[in-house]
């Protein structure tokens, strides 16, 4: 499961860092063509954190390991 942030300085920049979350998520989505740990990979919505700038984003990553 992956859940990404993107940076919004001020409420005006949420769609934009939403966007960029969205982006990330696409770019995890192509990895998973090519990388095995990700090829069964889950996303969140895409979200944003309020305050931090809009060059900076996080990046959760969940594995879960069934046995």
């Amino acid at each position: 499961l992956a859940v990404v942030y993107g940076g919004a300085p001020d409420t005006g920049s949420i769609g934009q860092a939403q966007q960029v979350a969205s982006k990330v998520y696409r770019l995890l989505g192509d990895l998973g063509k090519t990388d095995p740990v990700f090829q069964q990979a889950s996303y969140y919505v895409p979200l944003y954190t309020l305050g931090n700038q809009q060059n900076q984003i996080s990046v959760d990553v969940y594995f879960f390991v069934s046995s």
